[in-house]
């Protein structure tokens, strides 16, 4: 069975959000769907963030042993090789993340409108303390990020319309 998820509790039920941006939020969620990337993209995210966080617990498991004593100072290194092996798992999330949050992006602007998904970053980007947990910002760029480029695949796609016609042909030279 296919389901739409929301992550955040509160979202669709907000007063603010518009019938168009509710449209937005689920087609973005299709957009992970329709995206022929997803499967390998994930698979990908979850072998370096798992291969991160794992190297960082067996330096921390290397520490404990390695010392012998497991004291105030053995304790502090091994929650910084932790906190490293996470942290590199972040610094590395923008490369295995960020295509898919544009692709859908993207699949949302045409499902709907690029201004209805402009309206709901902004919205977001408004509400960032309530809708984004510190997770996000690892997995999806900035709300700005993607407002920009919302904004210049709209641009794009109304020139290539222009210069191709209605039926995706050239116009001929006038």
């Amino acid at each position: 069975m296919n389901e739409v998820k929301v992550a955040a509790a509160g979202v669709l039920d907000d007063p603010a959000m518009t019938d168009g941006m509710i449209e937005a939020v689920v087609a973005h969620e299709m957009g992970h769907w329709a995206d022929p990337e997803s499967a390998a993209s994930i698979k990908r995210s979850v072998i370096v963030t798992y291969s991160c966080i794992s190297l960082g617990v067996l330096v921390a498991i290397g520490i404990a042993v390695g010392t012998g004593v497991v004291d105030n100072n053995t304790l502090m290194l091994m929650f910084l090789a932790v906190g490293a092996g996470y942290g590199c798992s972040i610094a590395l999330s923008p490369f295995l993340h960020w295509k898919d949050e544009y692709f859908a992006d993207r699949f949302a602007a045409e499902s709907t409108s690029p201004d209805t998904v402009v309206s709901l970053m902004k919205h977001f980007r408004a509400q960032e303390s309530r809708f984004a947990p510190l997770f996000t910002f690892a997995n999806h760029p900035s709300r700005t990020r993607r407002i920009r480029r919302i904004e210049l695949d709209s641009i794009t796609d109304s020139e290539q319309q222009t210069a191709t016609g209605d039926r995706g042909r050239p116009l001929p030279p006038q």
